[in-house]
């Protein structure tokens, strides 16, 4: 349990780690991709197993934040567990974000 912990940080913080290092100038700034989605900063999806923990809930909340920023753009949320209510939840975090369905 506490390796998964060290883990999930571990990942918060390179993706902090990742967009902070990004200005906004390089190739990514404003580019258009697919289905018109104008993209500033870094493209991201984000794969997610929430469940029963909250590191991927901070994890969808720092992305949101980094989006307001204008450092990254959430392109999707992907889900890769079997618990029936959890994709609610993560569009319920996406909604409260105004990102939502």
């Amino acid at each position: 349990m506490k390796i998964e912990k060290i883990t999930s940080l571990f990942l918060v913080l390179m993706i902090c780690l990742i967009c902070s290092a990004c200005d906004g100038e390089g190739p990514t700034s404003n580019m258009i991709i697919g289905l018109d989605v104008e993209v500033v900063g870094v493209p991201v999806i984000f794969e997610t197993d929430m469940t029963l923990d909250v590191d991927d809930v901070g994890a969808l909340a720092v992305l949101h934040g980094l989006q307001t920023e204008g450092k990254v753009t959430i392109l999707g949320v992907s889900y890769n567990e079997v618990h029936p209510l959890a994709p609610d939840a993560i569009d319920a975090i996406n909604t409260y974000y105004h990102r939502g369905t």
